[in-house]
């Protein structure tokens, strides 16, 4: 393995000549260590930037970021967990690299997102007969209380519930008792989503330019759902006494979406759940984060059983990912499913009907797990098992070893 230093001088006008001549603040000085062989671009996090005064122009969003002579993309991040501030970057790994935050200059740039989140709804109208019924068009909110009459195929929500993406692939999540994730296959690295579902239709689940859905999830965990183990079988988050939706983050390099479940029933026990549900630019991986106010034993989760697909395990240091592969897809085109969970959570892998199940324990009432696909119709998609296997190795190794940021 070889270890990459990379040296960001954090530049403002008034020290740029102190460091220039040799003499920067030990505070001005931030060091990224890339600990890997693996060079694909991944976003690079400097936490809790409110502690630090070189970063006051980053939270009121003046600055620029500068990569040799480019600017480069950056996002300001509020984590709704730890209610701190992040700078985000995306960086070319460079063992030669050196970033200059530039305070107090309005960055003029122009990119495009890599990952985006959304909600839409219908308004003016009402339900009935289990349909919401409404002449007018869909509306994009931030937040809403799910309405106790939305069920399955009521049409209330834009393809039925939340949806988010990166350049590589995009998911959505059924926002009722289903509370299920599906997969939109995409064939380009553009944002998608906000152009599905407003003709009312279902056409995506036909091949499009841009892609289509490529998952069917019926009773299934999907890909990565919340579930419990009730000791034969993974029940999804079906009973509940109310949820609230959030979008939390749109992008440009991460988007967040916030799920807030009262009342969760399982067996004879009642918990509040909160879901944090996470993508980041150039990654195919979601990262869920669990935090309930008492956690209810056997939390779960997994993924669809299907025959046509090969599982497996593959454990790496403190990480261990259960996949499958194969023509698993909609459209009879090679899937790859996968979902990565630190072994220190995990109490047990189990199998019921429907799907393969990782058995999991909350630690202080927070349990996390990562999920994500891989479709060989993307560009420059996997296509092979064994490169589906390499993929996995990758994303564990990362997880072994992250970039260290001091």
């Amino acid at each position: 393995m070889i270890c990459m230093q990379i040296t960001i001088r954090i530049f403002s006008f008034l020290g740029c000549f102190a460091i220039l001549a040799g003499c920067a603040n030990k505070d001005d000085i931030l060091k990224v260590t890339f600990n890997s062989e693996i060079i694909n671009r991944r976003v690079i996090e400097f936490s809790d930037i409110e502690k630090n005064q070189a970063f006051k122009h980053a939270l009121e969003g003046n600055f620029q970021l500068i990569q040799g002579d480019n600017e480069i993309q950056s996002q300001v991040y509020f984590d709704p967990i730890s209610k701190t501030y992040s700078l985000l970057t995306y960086p070319k790994i460079d063992n030669k690299l050196k970033i200059k935050l530039n305070p107090g200059i309005k960055s003029t740039a122009v990119f495009s997102p890599m990952v985006h989140a959304e909600l839409w709804h219908k308004t003016g109208g009402k339900f009935i007969d289990k349909k919401y019924v409404s002449d007018k068009p869909l509306v994009e909110i931030d937040s809403v209380r799910v309405p106790f009459e939305n069920s399955d195929n009521t049409f209330y929500f834009k393809y039925e519930g939340p949806g988010w993406e990166s350049n590589k692939i995009a998911y959505r999540f059924y926002l009722d008792w289903r509370n299920a994730v599906d997969i939109f296959g995409k064939k380009t690295d553009e944002m998608v989503l906000e152009n599905i579902g407003h003709d009312g239709s279902d056409n995506y689940h036909t091949m499009q330019d841009w892609g289509m859905d490529i998952f069917k999830v019926g009773k299934s965990l999907g890909i990565g759902s919340i579930g419990f183990w009730n000791g034969k079988s993974a029940e999804r988050v079906a009973k509940t006494d109310s949820v609230i939706c959030k979008i939390v983050a749109k992008g440009p390099l991460r988007a967040t979406i916030q799920t807030n479940y009262y009342g969760w029933q399982t067996n004879d026990f009642k918990s509040n759940m909160t879901s944090y549900l996470s993508i980041d630019a150039n990654s195919r991986l979601t990262k869920e984060i669990l935090i309930f106010d008492k956690a209810p034993a056997n939390i779960c989760t997994g993924m669809i059983k299907d025959a046509l697909a090969q599982q497996f395990k593959i454990t790496n240091g403190e990480w261990t990912a259960v996949a499958t592969w194969g023509k698993q897809s909609l459209n009879k085109d090679n899937l790859g499913l996968v979902v990565i969970a630190k072994n220190s959570s995990i109490v047990d892998f189990q199998t019921d009907s429907l799907n393969h199940v990782i058995i999991l324990k909350p630690d202080n009432n927070h349990v996390s797990w990562f999920f994500g696909a891989a479709w060989e119709l993307e560009p420059e998609g996997i296509t092979t098992l064994n490169a589906f296997k390499k993929f996995i190795e990758q994303q564990l190794e990362l997880l072994n070893r992250p970039d260290k940021v001091e």
